[in-house]
């Protein structure tokens, strides 16, 4: 089907093929989208069989159907920019009660009387 793509995501893991497959399926445009870990073989053979890989073997495969409005591959690189963007403003925010805390735990130590007073 032309609404249909499958992608292959090299050196992942669950973590990443989880977090990716929930935010394709919520995009408006997705009917299905679905993600798996598979065995070692040729990439035809991996389509087709739905077995577990081992653990250790990093690759994710993602199916993605749309509604025909949007091609999959559209669908992924928009989910993978605000996912990019999400993260970005996630590491700012971090980054930034991290220095609230340090310069809060400096000004407290700053404050305490000497035990010579």
């Amino acid at each position: 089907m032309s609404n249909t793509s499958d992608f292959i995501l090299k050196k992942e893991d669950h973590t990443l093929g989880n977090l990716l497959s929930d935010y394709i399926k919520a995009h408006p445009n997705v009917w299905m989208a679905g993600y798996k870990r598979w065995t070692m073989g040729s990439p035809a053979s991996r389509a087709k069989s739905w077995i577990v890989a081992h653990p250790n073997v990093p690759e994710m495969f993602i199916r993605v159907q749309t509604d025909g409005t949007i091609s999959p591959r559209d669908v992924f690189m928009s989910v993978c920019e605000k996912l990019i963007n999400q993260l970005e403003m996630l590491h700012q925010e971090f980054t930034r009660e991290w220095e609230l805390r340090r310069i809060t735990n400096t000004g407290e130590q700053g404050n305490m009387p000497s035990n010579g007073a």
